[in-house]
């Protein structure tokens, strides 16, 4: 519960000591939810504490997920705060294409909650291949075009490109 309250202040001085003494806790799952001290970081926008961590944590444990099936990235597309998500993504692309308990994968998260500078950023650096229906088994290019749809992200702040055919 220390830790948890340490990232969750943003208290990073704090939270240095706390895993120089507890290494281990690094990984471990500090909260009901089964969240990481990552997944709280970003949970809180404290960009700093999750670049500390990212740099600190293997790309394979940046895979981490909770109770719910979010990894930090997913977390941090429904959050929108671009900053967070950008030191995770340079790390581990491989988060970019990992789906949630109900088959989403960040970019669909970000464009679920409208978060338009988010949705631009993960739509550049997700790889074609996880958008594209005949390689894709979840049908992600079509969940982000009905989640662009209903959230009004279309126009020009945000260029997207459908590069797919939809078969009905």
């Amino acid at each position: 519960m220390t830790l948890y309250k340490l990232v969750y202040k943003g208290d990073w001085e704090h939270v240095k000591h706390y895993l120089e003494l507890h290494p281990d806790a690094l990984t471990t799952q500090i909260s009901s939810n089964g969240d990481t001290a990552l997944h709280i970081a970003v949970l809180g926008g404290h960009v700093k504490i999750v670049e500390e961590l990212v740099h600190m944590i293997s790309a394979k444990d940046l895979a981490l997920k909770n109770k719910t099936g979010e990894t930090a990235l997913s977390l941090a597309a429904g959050g929108g705060i671009t900053k967070v998500a950008k030191p995770l993504v340079r790390k581990n692309h491989d988060l970019l294409g990992m789906e949630n308990d109900i088959g989403n994968i960040p970019l669909v998260v970000a464009a679920q909650f409208g978060h338009i500078d988010m949705v631009h950023f993960l739509y550049w650096v997700t790889q074609e291949e996880d958008l594209d229906p005949k390689t894709s088994d979840q049908n992600q290019g079509g969940k982000l075009l009905t989640a662009c749809i209903v959230a009004q992200i279309y126009g020009k702040k945000v260029e997207i490109t459908f590069s797919f055919s939809l078969i009905f």
